[in-house]
């Protein structure tokens, strides 16, 4: 094994960094777009011009194939209105499982995977739609986003638009879109509830849906939810000065209140912030955001002697897209972490059910495998 039970990704602590396939995240944030990222956890390889081109064409073909599926949609809005929470409106998304769609665009479209494989990236890539209507109902403002679906512009655009309600973009805000994406979707290997619950989920052979939804459920305050409660905490100070927002944090850690996105269960430092804030500082002109972020930060480290993690820069990159939703920030999340979950689970399925033979498992009860989870 390449990592500590699984061959695709782990994280090492000298030097503090994530790996996925023999390579190092912070050099896919830098080098890679979300969809040559994609295909590389899942196959191990880079993708040629012509495969990237499928995969797009792929990816934009299944999104836009339930658009016309007006019963599933109106589930899918009812979840949202009664919920008010996107990622259990993905959840109710991926269960209706959209198998009739998923079969003519596989029909009518070249693809280099398996059909276990090829399902779990049709279902993956319609989680932006599902996001677009859980924004347009918890709003109840129709934004256009769901509209603006457009074959011939590129899969990643058309998932900005639909999470942001946007119907243009510029080419700078993408790139820093596809780095927050790359940072979110794979590096720590089982390790993680949300790819440990779906290995378990493989192991029964349970469904492709609901190995994916197996991930989503396992995310809460601690583990993916947490963005949304850095989101909604930047979001409290959006309006303020940065001089009143610096003094209100001061107030809050004078009184031991614990300040969301600040510090990490393994790393001394999380290995993605960094490279995130370059990015973000290069893309973006109007530093208001990313200078309230690292004023923030830095009061942290100063008091507390605090890093921030992955949730908190996620939250400052979202602000700085105009975000409304404090959902949004862990939906966005998920949705990347889903490409690790697809590979862990065609890995998982590869071994016995359980991941060890009853013979294994009764000799070594005491001390299972790790093939166990």
């Amino acid at each position: 094994m390449m990592y500590q039970g699984t061959n695709i990704d782990g994280p090492s602590l000298a030097p503090e960094q994530l790996n996925i396939r023999g390579k190092n995240l912070t050099s896919l944030i830098q080098e890679s777009s979300y969809l040559e990222v994609v295909h590389h956890i899942i196959t191990g390889a880079f993708p040629s011009e012509k495969e990237l081109k499928e995969i797009h064409h792929f990816c934009n073909q299944s999104l836009h194939s339930i658009l016309n599926n007006t019963e599933a949609i109106a589930l899918i809005k009812q979840q949202a209105f009664q919920s008010k929470d996107i990622t259990k409106t993905i959840i109710q998304g991926l269960l209706l499982g959209f198998q009739e769609e998923f079969n003519i665009v596989l029909s009518s479209q070249e693809i280099t995977y398996d059909k276990d494989t090829a399902y779990g990236l049709f279902l993956i890539s319609t989680i932006p739609l599902f996001v677009g209507i859980a924004i347009q109902e918890i709003e109840k403002e129709n934004i256009g986003s769901l509209s603006s679906i457009h074959l011939e512009q590129s899969y990643t655009e058309n998932v900005f638009q639909l999470f942001f309600g946007r119907t243009n973009t510029i080419k700078e805000e993408l790139i820093l879109f596809e780095s927050l994406l790359i940072a979110w979707h794979a590096g720590f290997g089982h390790l993680t509830p949300s790819v440990m619950g779906p290995r378990v989920a493989a192991g029964t052979y349970s469904s492709m849906e609901m190995i994916l939804i197996t991930g989503f459920t396992c995310s809460g305050p601690f583990h993916i939810g947490a963005s949304q409660f850095a989101f909604s905490f930047l979001e409290n100070y959006k309006n303020d000065t940065l001089e009143n927002t610096l003094e209100a944090i001061k107030s809050k850690l004078a009184s031991n209140e614990k300040i969301p996105g600040f510090g990490h269960p393994l790393f001394k430092k999380d290995p993605r912030n960094n490279t995130l804030q370059e990015i973000w500082s290069k893309c973006i002109s109007d530093k208001r955001h990313i200078k309230k972020y690292n004023a923030i930060c830095s009061l942290l480290e100063e008091i507390k002697g605090l890093q921030p993690n992955i949730d908190f820069i996620t939250a400052g990159i979202l602000c700085e897209f105009s975000a409304t939703q404090a959902t949004l920030a862990p939906s966005i999340a998920l949705f990347s972490r889903a490409s690790a979950i697809l590979a862990h689970a065609k890995e998982k399925k590869q071994k016995p059910p359980f991941g060890s033979k009853s013979k294994d498992a009764r000799k070594h009860l005491d001390q299972l495998s790790m093939g166990w989870i």
